[in-house]
């Protein structure tokens, strides 16, 4: 018989609370690095890694409101990580990339989620670590993006 782990018995919960402490520990890598990354630009930022995109397609990627959308956007741009065309009157139609800092930003967190990655195999196991990402991303490709009305796309930056 497998040994339990400490910790919730519900795979949901479980879950939960394992991306949020995970989540959680990148983000205090990044603020050690002195990064500002929030989890909400965690959606935003692999939409734009290979070219701008604008506020009307990012929201409709993810999943919410246009003016939600531009409102992250110029949140971005005031953190130095996202730049947009100024020629446009319509925020919704200026085309938002990353800028330098923003690549350097999600290369920091590429480095981070793979250090963590090998941090958890030398403690847990290998085997268990591969496991648990084998069977969260099948539930995630399961379940992921169903419901047409949230139409909320999953994607990583690594």
């Amino acid at each position: 018989m497998a040994r339990q782990p400490a910790g919730p018995t519900d795979i949901v919960l479980a879950a939960l609370l394992a991306a949020r402490a995970m989540d959680d520990e990148i983000a205090r890598r990044l603020t050690r690095d002195g990064y500002d990354m929030r989890s909400s630009d965690r959606a935003v930022f692999p939409l734009m890694m290979n070219g701008t995109a604008t506020a009307t397609v990012l929201a409709r990627s993810l999943g919410i409101t246009q003016q939600a959308t531009s409102k992250a956007l110029a949140d971005l741009e005031l953190r130095g990580y996202v730049e947009r065309e100024a020629r446009r009157h319509d925020a919704r139609t200026r085309p938002a990339g990353l800028t330098v800092e923003g690549r350097r930003l999600v290369h920091a967190d590429r480095v981070h989620r793979a250090a963590l990655h090998l941090e958890l195999a030398e403690r847990l196991g290998a085997t268990p670590v591969d496991n648990a990402r084998f069977v969260l991303s099948g539930v995630a490709g399961l379940f992921g993006n169903r419901d047409p009305k949230r139409g909320r796309r999953y994607c990583v930056l690594g």
